[in-house]
């Protein structure tokens, strides 16, 4: 994740170091002790993953009766 309005080479140079880390094996094990899994998506497919993901985190905020503050 980078703030909004970050230039676009920046996203991807960013993204691209994010990538060759993730495949290192000392980081992917870290990673996989910690319970995550690294994707290794493109900024574009991440911020698809996002979108998709609000609506179920809205519901469970529902279910919750999280209310704002």
């Amino acid at each position: 994740m980078a703030p909004a309005g970050t230039p676009p080479q920046i996203v991807g140079q960013l993204a691209g170091e994010v990538e060759r880390a993730a495949k290192t094996p000392a980081f992917a094990e870290q990673l996989n002790r910690l319970g995550v899994d690294a994707l290794g998506s493109t900024p574009a497919e991440f911020a698809t993953l996002i979108a998709a993901n609000i609506p179920l985190w809205a519901e469970a905020v529902k279910i919750a009766g999280v209310k704002q503050e």
